[in-house]
């Protein structure tokens, strides 16, 4: 094999050597929350379909925003809910991410933003990191954050919920769909 063979051989294998480990830190459990401000970073431009932008519109970036309504507070109490919904676990717990009872909150995550992207997508910071050294480094493949799943969502679409209503995965992920239309739909 000549020597620009080998080179082009090297460089490729190397790249999918770093995708691999890439995507291997990714899922790893150690990732932390970064922040919806973060995703806005990358995330929110037009020809990329302005992801961040609806994410803000949906119902998700107002959940904490509901509990504090004259409705929630009616079917908090109806619950059996103590303190008022903006302070309970038992409504923060699917109304702001990553909230856990007696843990303060990740450093970058605001109550008020809701049911943010790491909420559905998982926390973060390795994405982030990796898309940092892309932008430096073009050469670096894309890393792609983990597509929501069923039981992510059943979380809090369950019937614990005291406003539960039938969920359907393939339906409601429709109506909270944010593709990039410069990527390609996955194959079914």
């Amino acid at each position: 094999m000549n020597r620009k063979v080998r080179l082009g051989v090297a460089v490729c294998v190397s790249m999918l050597l770093a995708a691999f480990l890439v995507v291997a830190t990714h899922a790893d459990d150690g990732a932390t929350y970064v922040g919806a401000a973060k995703c806005k970073m990358c995330h929110n431009k037009a020809d990329e379909g302005q992801v961040w932008t609806k994410w803000q519109e949906s119902k998700h970036a107002k959940a904490f925003a509901t509990l504090k309504t004259d409705e929630a507070k009616a079917v908090a109490e109806k619950a059996g809910v103590a303190t008022a919904p903006s302070e309970a676990p038992e409504c923060l717990r699917c109304h702001v991410t990553a909230y856990e009872k007696d843990k303060p909150l990740p450093a970058d995550i605001k109550m008020e933003d809701g049911v943010q992207c790491e909420s559905c997508h998982g926390p973060e910071s390795a994405h982030f990191a990796a898309a940092k050294k892309a932008l430096a480094d073009k050469s670096i493949p894309q890393v792609l954050s983990g597509a929501p799943k069923e039981e992510t969502c059943k979380k809090c679409h369950n019937p614990e919920s005291p406003t539960y209503k039938e969920f359907n995965f393939k339906s409601f992920s429709e109506k909270i769909a944010h593709p990039n239309p410069l990527r390609k739909a996955p194959k079914s």
